[in-house]
């Protein structure tokens, strides 16, 4: 393709437009010039298709890194609440364990042996842990 190209541009520069006149100097000049072009034309086409390919794969790799922030927050949040079960009562970590995963009030009440208004207090931790987890 490169030889192709080299020598189009070498068979245009031998054409001389009729209204133009023919002078040494500037027929010489034109050849450098065209010259120098036509070696820099491969270097600009593989310079570009390169730059493509490389703003690709940034784009792919931004894509990449913002699942992979994703990921980290998630398995933040889930370290958090780890540790506030390791943190509670061995009486209550089932109590939080279950309001975490969004279990009704009565339904851990009943459940863990515990009264209602100590399921309500385990419900509002979680609920307040699970809030400022997710701002940070």
């Amino acid at each position: 393709m490169t030889f192709g190209l080299q020598r189009l541009l070498g068979l245009i520069n031998r054409r001389q437009p009729a209204w133009q006149p023919a002078s040494e100097s500037h027929t010489a000049k034109n050849t450098v010039v065209t010259s120098a072009a036509a070696l820099d034309f491969p270097e600009q086409l593989a310079r570009s298709s390169l730059e493509r390919r490389l703003e690709a794969e940034v784009d792919h790799l931004r894509q990449e890194v913002q699942q992979l922030r994703a990921e980290v927050m998630q398995w933040a949040l889930e370290v958090r609440q780890l540790k506030i079960v390791n943190n509670v009562s061995p009486m209550y970590a089932e109590a939080v364990t279950l309001a975490q995963q969004g279990v009704s009030t009565e339904r851990i009440a009943d459940r863990c042996g515990i009264s209602f208004s100590e399921a309500e207090l385990v419900v509002a931790l979680a609920q307040s842990v699970a809030k400022s987890g997710t701002k940070k």
